[in-house]
């Protein structure tokens, strides 16, 4: 098992992952790495998605769960070449953007989506009074977050937050964060069946 860091360094490279919360279930049809790292792919019903920000060349290598025929990359319009050969997949990225993988012309069967991002900056601050802070690596269930006027919710990356976010007659909100707010309990949160 590779540890899952919170930033590595490689010559001028700089890739930044961040550690996923232990109860999270990894993805069964995908692995991947950057610049020979690992990195976290999460699991959902529809699709598998790995996150990560950096600066320089990223080295994508992708093993998937079954033989690769061939390998769609969207958008298109970035013109993203991919080599592959039995179950590994392998592009090179060299600015930030977000990717959708599909393999054999099978969208609806488990796509891989690529978030590769830039560092952050201008983080919040974290005592600052008007600033909701998730840490990472750990799940949240906070429910509604109320916001108010000129506040900040920060979800720090690796964590997830189980909740929706409320703000009514407030002005200068800000959403920050590489974490994940994951919405689809809302109506378990308002106490509805599906």
């Amino acid at each position: 098992c590779i540890p899952y860091p919170t930033a590595l360094t490689a010559d001028y490279n700089q890739i930044i992952t961040w550690q996923a919360p232990a109860e999270i279930n990894v993805s069964a049809y995908f692995q991947v790495e950057v610049n020979n790292k690992s990195v976290f792919v999460y699991d959902s019903p529809i699709a598998s998605y790995a996150m990560f920000d950096f600066e320089g060349t990223a080295e994508i290598t992708i093993k998937a769960a079954r033989d690769v025929k061939w390998v769609d990359i969207r958008p298109k319009s970035l013109e993203i070449k991919a080599e592959f050969q039995d179950s590994l997949i392998h592009f090179t990225l060299t600015k930030p953007c977000k990717l959708s993988i599909e393999l054999n012309g099978e969208f609806l069967n488990q796509p891989l989506f690529v978030f590769a991002g830039e560092p952050e900056k201008n983080v919040p601050d974290r005592k600052n009074p008007d600033v909701i802070w998730f840490e990472g690596a750990r799940v949240h269930k906070p429910g509604i977050i109320e916001v108010k006027d000129g506040q900040t919710v920060y979800i720090a990356g690796g964590a997830v937050v189980e909740g929706i976010i409320h703000a009514e007659n407030a002005s200068n909100i800000k959403i920050l964060g590489r974490g994940i707010l994951d919405g689809t309990t809302y109506n378990e949160i308002r106490g509805e069946t599906r």
